[in-house]
């Protein structure tokens, strides 16, 4: 089962590890279909082990793609060749643009076939947030399999359910390791 959102080609953007929207979905999908602890493992698999910049802002994917592309086309540097070229000029090899809600964007150039627009949403943005990537999968887990008693229950405790059970983490110490778990429970 696919639930991660893509763009369209040619943009490259994981959104699972980097759009709020896209998270919201997964959460929402695994729900509904009753994915199993290996499902979802193989889903956020695709978020990998680093700190991420985490954008939470209202503008969906294809806003996104589309205030890009637009901008890009300003610029006469959208399509591949220009594309490159604008990238390969571009001081440290990427170019920042600002979009409509003042979130930064990070454009470099993508090596995935037909997929050369690779963004990121830039470090410090506005509606940005630089988390954990595990911390980011504990919180999907726990807001997947663990709802119900997430307002009721001892945050460590959930946390290190999540962590033992359902991702082959170590457990957490203490109240102390949750603070950017709340931090993304606070805007899932």
């Amino acid at each position: 089962m696919e639930l991660n959102q893509h763009l369209p080609t040619p943009f490259l953007f994981n959104s699972l590890k980097h759009h709020r929207g896209a998270v919201l979905e997964i959460i929402e999908k695994a729900r509904d279909n009753g994915l199993s602890k290996n499902e979802i493992n193989t889903i956020i698999k695709k978020i990998g082990n680093s700190m991420i910049d985490f954008y939470y802002g209202e503008l969906s994917l294809f806003k996104i793609a589309k205030e890009i592309e637009l901008d890009l086309k300003t610029e006469n540097c959208y399509y591949e060749k220009n594309y490159h070229d604008f990238i390969q000029k571009a001081p440290g090899k990427y170019a920042s643009i600002v979009l409509s809600d003042h979130s930064t964007w990070t454009l470099v150039f993508g090596r995935s076939h037909g997929n050369y627009i690779h963004l990121h949403p830039s470090r410090g943005s506005e509606h940005t947030m630089r988390v954990r990537a595990i911390a980011l999968k504990t919180v999907i887990i726990l807001k997947v399999f663990f709802e119900e008693s997430l307002n009721s229950s001892d945050l460590v405790s959930l946390t290190n359910e999540a962590r033992l059970h359902y991702l082959d983490e170590s457990p957490i110490k203490n109240e102390l390791y949750t603070r950017g778990l709340k931090r993304i429970l606070k805007i899932l």
